[in-house]
């Protein structure tokens, strides 16, 4: 017979061997409770679309020229065809299927690096865009992610880099708190002013971007020796896409106090070859997916990564 000391360790190594296992098995399958494809729009997320396209300016309209400027006033006509047309009822079940899958790797990476405070704690809601519908980019809006049909044809590491971009603009708006830590506290940004949301977006020239905020941020050039502001402005009044931009600085009027001279941010945009600067809010979300996925290294993201992520 077995002695008792026999009996216990066999029971305390197959209980090691069931906690090992469950662990692994959480680790490689998120559960799929927490990943949604919803074919028609929430009354929040409907509202924060419409909300957006009210704001557009005559570039912003032209640059979507599909629509005609009567589709454009959702606020006139809720039911406007910009807005309801602007999910794919019936994706096809094999790009969901393949999202999910993505998902899935991508959640499971992040776990393995540690960064579970936060981010993972959002559920993942996607759906897909009909043509036309933002010259067919991917953006988000309230707590959704917009994704093209094409995402398919992307490579497999384009498409992980492109969720978790995207995630990272809903982990904006749910964690402004910790998000204002990275920009003010780690990379030493300025507030330098705040456009009203209900506010029309009538300077004439500046791209609407659904994945900002209203704050205006500011940080400090060495070259000028004074606080810049940047922003993204069409390249004429009559654009043929939204891509049809470009990234303009404005300099503003330098202040004393340390932060103004910290050159955290500028060396920033400046090293990392960032394709989007126009904001804060797209630096995040393009600068953490090089460093989780392309073990790119910063080290003021990365403390803040290991705080609040």
């Amino acid at each position: 017979m077995l002695s008792k000391l026999t009996i216990i360790l066999i029971i305390f190594t197959v209980l090691i061997i069931i906690y090992v296992l469950t662990f692994y098995i959480y680790l490689s399958n998120p559960s799929s409770s927490n990943i949604h494809f919803p074919t028609t729009l929430s009354p929040l997320t409907k509202q924060s679309i419409i909300h957006y396209i009210d704001k557009f300016n005559d570039a912003d309209k032209h640059a979507r020229s599909h629509f005609n400027n009567h589709q454009m006033r959702p606020n006139k006509d809720p039911n406007s065809s910009y807005v309801t047309s602007y999910i794919i009822q019936t994706p096809p079940p094999q790009l969901i299927e393949m999202t999910r899958i993505d998902i899935t790797t991508l959640t499971q990476h992040l776990r393995s690096r540690g960064f579970t405070k936060h981010l993972l704690t959002l559920p993942w809601k996607i759906s897909f865009i009909s043509p036309h519908i933002e010259n067919n980019l991917p953006h988000t809006h309230h707590d959704t992610i917009f994704l093209p049909l094409s995402y398919s044809t992307f490579k497999p590491i384009t498409r992980l880099g492109l969720l978790l971009h995207e995630q990272l603009h809903v982990f904006q708006r749910h964690f402004p708190i910790h998000t204002h830590k990275l920009f003010l506290n780690f990379w030493r940004l300025h507030i330098s002013g705040i456009r009203k949301p209900d506010t029309p977006n009538d300077d004439n020239l500046r791209r609407s971007n659904p994945d900002l905020n209203n704050f205006l941020y500011s940080h400090y050039d060495p070259t000028s020796k004074s606080l810049v502001h940047i922003q993204s402005v069409y390249n004429s009044k009559q654009p043929t896409t939204i891509i049809d931009s470009k990234s303009t600085t404005t300099q503003l009027q330098s202040k004393s106090h340390s932060r103004s001279q910290s050159t955290t941010y500028f060396k920033l945009i400046r090293d990392y070859h960032i394709r989007n600067f126009e904001h804060p809010n797209e630096v995040m979300a393009y600068l953490i997916p090089e460093i989780i996925l392309h073990n790119k290294i910063h080290t003021p993201t990365q403390r803040w990564m290991h705080l609040y992520l």
